[in-house]
């Protein structure tokens, strides 16, 4: 078989087959991120596939930790201890010649990463504290510590380390968070937003939609946030394979429920269409928005109202809101009316106004506004267009007008916002 045809068995959704190749995707990601790899098997017999990992074996002396340990890019190894490390932590890194820095659960985890070069994280779980479990759970989920050995003491089982941290995890502890997004920064900006909207929870984090699959397999999140379009995905297939697994019993959610009840709040960059209208239905716990069309403080505000509610019938009023935001994507560059949005949501005027404003915190024109002086930002920073041709074409007849507004949404005035 050709090099590239090989590649493509790896590629999920690669075709239309039941199954779509998912499961070679996840298991190759799931390899990876433990040192390993998934190849196709070429020896004698039926074709196959071969998975390596690195593992232990007898002759390895106590307290031995993997050759990565000492690569030359690490200098660092991250100690997470309620108090003094234990004296096998403190010998392996005066082993391998490593300074140790104290893991604090405030710490910001991205910046740990840059500045430390971290060759290896060591963890006293005979002795942890419930705080202890979360940012050793983040530093795993990180991108760049995939290939970072962990060291566990303490009474550690399962066959995996995602599966030995699961099982070390504080009892009582609050269901996670997901959050997918491929650009890191914006990634740590929603993990700060949620930790920061809900208190108690883990916030578990993805840079594509093979590394989600891999943990939303893990547990069941108590909320999901994920962009429209990812590298190797677009977000509605991570949704649909969530609930799919869920439904079946085979993930996460509970098996016995049509509909696992799983909050999602989808981001896009670029708008919905009425095709995202109608992939989004058969999922009433879905909540589509634009990225940065509500401020830090209201998102925060919906991501705590998504994850409060307990009617699973509230959800299902959600439907005219997805239509008309839908809508108000696709043709804000002209004049709209309330009854058009209505006529596209399938509701009165009044009723839409009050479901948008509930659900979203905001109303119709709020967001229609904010949407239009989005797209403005975008073109100011993108081309030289001239102000008024870019009021033009994001909705706005009157140049003086889309100044004033653009100055109370965004503080400056357009040409200042272009020269900054």
């Amino acid at each position: 078989m050709p090099a590239g045809e090989v590649e493509h068995l790896f590629q999920p959704f690669a075709s239309g087959a039941p199954g779509m190749r998912l499961g070679l995707a996840i298991a190759r990601r799931l390899a990876v991120l433990h040192g390993g790899s998934v190849s196709l098997h070429r020896g004698p017999g039926p074709l196959g596939f071969q998975l390596d990992l690195p593992l232990p074996t007898p002759a390895d002396a106590p307290g031995s930790v993997p050759a990565a340990v000492a690569g030359p890019e690490g200098r660092t190894m991250l100690v997470a201890a309620a108090a003094t490390p234990p004296r096998e932590i403190t010998a392996v890194a005066r082993r391998h010649g490593l300074r140790t820095h104290r893991l604090h659960p405030d710490d910001d985890i991205a910046s740990l990463v840059a500045e430390h070069g971290l060759s290896a994280v060591a963890w006293d779980a005979a002795n942890a504290r419930p705080h202890e479990w979360s940012p050793v759970q983040r530093l795993h989920d990180h991108p760049e510590l995939r290939h970072t050995p962990f060291l566990l003491y303490g009474p550690v089982s399962g066959r995996s380390l995602g599966q030995a941290l699961h099982t070390l995890r504080p009892p009582g502890l609050a269901d996670p968070v997901v959050v997918v997004d491929g650009h890191e920064a914006s990634r740590e900006r929603l993990r700060r937003l949620v930790t920061g909207a809900l208190p108690g929870r883990a916030v578990r984090t993805a840079g594509d939609g093979t590394a989600a699959l891999a943990l939303l397999a893990e547990e069941a999140p108590a909320l999901l946030v994920v962009p429209r379009e990812l590298a190797d995905m677009d977000g509605f297939d991570v949704i649909e394979q969530m609930y799919e697994a869920a439904s079946q019993g085979r993930g996460p959610g509970t098996g016995g429920q049509e509909q696992p009840g799983i909050p999602v709040l989808m981001l896009s960059d670029r708008g919905f269409t009425a095709d995202d209208v109608r992939r989004a239905e058969p999922h009433p716990g879905l909540v589509l928005l634009g990225r940065d069309i509500l401020t830090e403080s209201e998102t925060a505000g919906l991501l705590t109202r998504m994850t409060h509610r307990t009617d699973p019938g509230a959800n299902r009023t959600y439907a005219p809101v997805r239509h008309a935001l839908a809508y108000i994507e696709q043709h804000y560059r002209h004049p709209l009316s309330r009854w058009q949005l209505a006529q596209a949501a399938g509701v009165s005027e009044n009723h839409l106004g009050r479901l948008f404003h509930r659900e979203l915190g905001l109303t119709l024109w709020d967001y229609l506004t904010r949407l239009r002086i989005q797209r403005a930002k975008e073109r100011l920073r993108q081309s030289d267009d001239s102000v008024q041709a870019v009021a033009r074409a994001v909705g706005f007849h009157d140049r003086a007008y889309f100044s004033r507004v653009f100055r109370k949404v965004t503080g400056v005035a357009p040409h200042v916002y272009r020269e900054a």
